[in-house]
């Protein structure tokens, strides 16, 4: 009989493609065997039909014992099934003692990206040469009803396929046909660096490069040599001559493609970014409102959805899940619930209300006092944002007390030391002198509450602030 075993790898969120299982597996097969064994590995591969090819989806590697691992990305889980065979026969006869063949499908987190345009639901703007693409999450989960496939809708930011020029000019928020670009410019236009492009100036040859920095001259001013006697040629002549291509944006600095032993110069006019990547830095503001907007569903809507993903990946008609006995049911698992109801709140008897039953979820502290009010005597502020003045920061942290002191907590009006003003990228240094500048006026003792007023556009600073909290 079969031996079943299951091993668990970490859970990682991932986007995986709609194409269909077997497809995926006959086009992204490698194999490596050897000697006695190749006949007998090439049947444990049954229903692989590229073996022997190079690729990304299955690898068959002959191991000690005579272990062959199937490797099949999907998602965090590991089955595995031995099979026995007599030796020089290919038939599989039952259980022997000569040989032993173990086949694993490993189910781990990766994504085929360029396969991800198969699963998109739609695609929207975020600002900035950014989109959101619209896709799934999948991983097999051990439940109290057995092993369990949990889908979920999900959305993410990719670089949208557009000319470097039009990109650079969306990033900069300004038209960069006329006027070079500043030292702050550059700054900004470094999110293109590790970016892949392809050129558009040698018509149906469409290279592809991955963008490594720009060169800090404009275009007009670049030279290189261009035989082993180091005659040298400007990179407008040479693309004139070779390839009769006008560069319309002298002023512009090149792109740097290549190795550090071999860099080449590529105008950003002659080149176009390549669909299908993901975009991993941080994002601004309006970037995550917008994100969070497309993704938004109602629960009705979600559900739908995740159904017909569950139709399209035809789980059920998939040759390789059949092969190792696996079922995937195409109805949502039900459950049984009950919703509770809410409870009755006990407020303080000196507010207006002393009790409050919460309506959807929701209630407020209107007309309310706390029963056990905490106290901070000592806290101050620091503003990191330029556009706060100093009359609304200490407008602000006046109000703030006293809505904690209506609301029954005992909150002192003035801070230990004045509202510290400071730049985002000083922040390390203002938080040090903040904190020991109170520690020095209240002889040793710690605040009990540091304010923080952060710009609209914070980056980094926001994540500074938490591992200082949590070092200190």
């Amino acid at each position: 009989m079969p031996q079943w075993q299951m091993k668990f790898d970490p859970e990682q969120k991932h986007m995986v493609s709609r194409a269909p299982l077997q497809e995926s597996l006959n086009q992204n097969a490698q194999s490596h065997v050897s000697g006695e064994r190749r006949e007998a590995s090439r049947e444990v591969m049954r229903g692989g039909e590229g073996a022997g090819r190079k690729g990304k989806g299955i690898l068959a590697e002959e191991k000690m014992q005579d272990m062959a691992i199937i490797v099949l990305r999907i998602a965090p889980l590991t089955l595995s099934k031995d099979y026995y065979s007599s030796g020089d026969d290919d038939e599989w006869i039952g259980i022997t003692n000569e040989r032993k063949f173990t086949v694993v499908i490993k189910f781990i987190s990766q994504a085929n990206l360029l396969q991800l345009r198969e699963l998109l639901f739609g695609k929207q703007t975020l600002g900035n040469g950014l989109q959101s693409w619209r896709g799934f999450y999948q991983s097999i989960k051990p439940t109290q009803m057995g092993l369990s496939l949990n889908i979920d809708m999900s959305t993410t930011a990719f670089i949208e396929p557009l000319p470097v020029v039009e990109f650079v000019a969306q990033v900069l928020g300004k038209d960069v046909s006329s006027r070079p670009l500043s030292d702050a410019d550059r700054i900004k236009v470094a999110a293109l660096r590790g970016v892949k492009v392809e050129v558009t100036h040698r018509g149906n040859i469409r290279r592809k490069y991955r963008i490594s920095g720009l060169t800090t001259q404009p275009t007009r001013e670049l030279i290189f040599p261009v035989d082993e006697e180091k005659n040298m040629k400007s990179v407008i002549e040479y693309f004139q001559e070779v390839y009769g291509f006008t560069i319309q944006y002298p002023h512009l600095p090149c792109l740097l493609v290549g190795s550090q032993k071999k860099v080449n110069y590529l105008p950003m006019e002659a080149c176009k970014i390549l669909e299908g990547q993901r975009y991993t830095k941080r994002l601004d503001e309006k970037q995550i409102t917008s994100l969070l907007k497309s993704s938004c569903q109602r629960p009705r809507e979600q559900e739908m959805d995740i159904l017909q993903t569950i139709r399209q990946n035809g789980y059920k008609q998939d040759p390789i899940a059949k092969e190792f006995g696996i079922n995937i049911d195409d109805k949502l698992a039900s459950v049984e619930a009950r919703v509770l109801p809410a409870p009755w709140l006990k407020y303080h008897d000196a507010g207006k209300e002393k009790e409050c039953h919460p309506q959807l979820g929701q209630w407020n502290m209107i007309n309310k006092k706390v029963i056990n009010g905490s106290t901070v005597n000592h806290w101050a502020c620091i503003n990191f944002s330029c556009n706060v003045q100093e009359n609304a920061a200490r407008g602000f942290c006046h109000q703030l007390a006293q809505m904690c002191q209506v609301s029954g907590m005992e909150f002192n009006c003035e801070p230990v030391i004045p509202i510290y003003y400071a730049r985002p990228d000083q922040a390390k240094k203002a938080l040090n002198y903040v904190c020991n500048a109170a520690a020095s006026k209240l002889g040793g003792k710690e605040l009990e509450l540091l304010i923080a007023i952060l710009p609209d556009n914070n980056g980094s600073l926001y994540g500074t602030l938490k591992k200082f909290v949590r070092q200190d």
